[in-house]
């Protein structure tokens, strides 16, 4: 069984958050608990800014954080940070946004030896100053981490489902408009296997041929209609929400990511608008799916 983490930060909009400069973001939501069995460790009252990984591997993380401004001259700066059992230097690995009221994201390969492990992860603010987090979101960052690389891997007869799709490039200034409660309406398959994209009848809806666990991430280039409202999306599994993504201004890439169980085939998931009113999607936009487990 393939071990993993879906983590969240969500807080009150009306009660703002400091990341001080140098510390972790304190997630206090793991979407499944136990999922990380011994292998990835998170309490959400203790060290909430803390993960362990306590055996040895490769594992991939991708994460976000939606920042309101910050008290440094330079952008919005974050890096997964890993402290070794030997002590043992090990690369920070780093994103950013340019500007401080965007969300930042970043992913990694992070693969350890056996002295290395327990190893201890933090996701921290490495700006030149402290950083307020989005006051206008109910999810303000989220970290997914798995296995993918594992000493027991899957039977022989596992073969991994994956997708990436897209929406056209379109041409300026015909941008693409996604109406408010409207999916996006993702119309290019560009690698897939045992997963179906809708081209036709339900644009953008995407079915699931197996049952497993899967990563899903998404980046969508967008500009609300209305300068005063912010954007958000969010992911539907079968009509059900799953998770969203937010960003706290009206012009910008959106990303974000999930873990999601699959429990059947024929399983759909979609990807819709919850901004409070249009949004046009600027350039080309893309979402990814690997199944991690059967």
């Amino acid at each position: 069984m393939i071990k993993f983490l879906q983590l969240e930060l969500t807080a009150n909009p009306s009660i703002p958050i400091i990341v001080s400069k140098g510390d972790g973001i304190p997630f206090n939501l793991n979407q499944y608990p136990g999922s990380g069995g011994t292998s990835l460790i998170h309490s959400t009252t203790i060290n909430p800014d803390t993960i362990s990984i306590n055996e040895h591997g490769t594992y991939f993380a991708t994460w976000f954080v939606s920042t309101q401004t910050g008290l440094s001259p330079d952008g919005s700066s974050w890096e997964l940070t890993i402290t070794a059992d030997d002590s043992s230097s090990y690369p920070s690995l780093a994103g950013s946004s340019h500007v401080k009221i965007s969300p930042a994201s970043g992913s990694a390969v992070i693969s350890l030896n056996e002295s290395q492990v327990p190893a201890v992860l933090k996701l921290r603010n490495t700006s030149k100053g402290d950083a307020a987090l989005s006051t206008r979101n109910d999810c303000l960052s989220s970290l997914a981490i798995f296995e993918i690389d594992v000493v027991q891997p899957p039977a022989p007869s596992f073969v991994p489902a994956y997708f990436h799709g897209q929406i056209h490039t379109r041409v300026e200034p015909t941008d693409f408009v996604v109406a408010s409660e409207e999916r996006v309406p993702f119309d290019l398959v560009k690698k897939n296997r045992n997963i179906a994209l809708d081209t036709i009848t339900d644009v953008g809806v995407i079915t699931f041929n197996i049952r497993g666990i899967y990563t899903i991430s998404w980046e969508v280039p967008i500009e609300t209609t209305e300068s005063t409202h912010d954007a958000t999306l969010a992911l539907l599994v079968n009509n059900g929400e799953n998770t969203r993504s937010y960003l706290p201004y009206p012009v910008g890439v959106i990303s974000g990511s999930a873990i999601v169980e699959i429990p059947l085939p024929g399983t759909t998931i979609e990807l819709v608008n919850l901004t409070e009113c249009d949004i046009r999607v600027t350039d080309v936009a893309n979402i990814t799916i690997f199944q991690i487990d059967a």
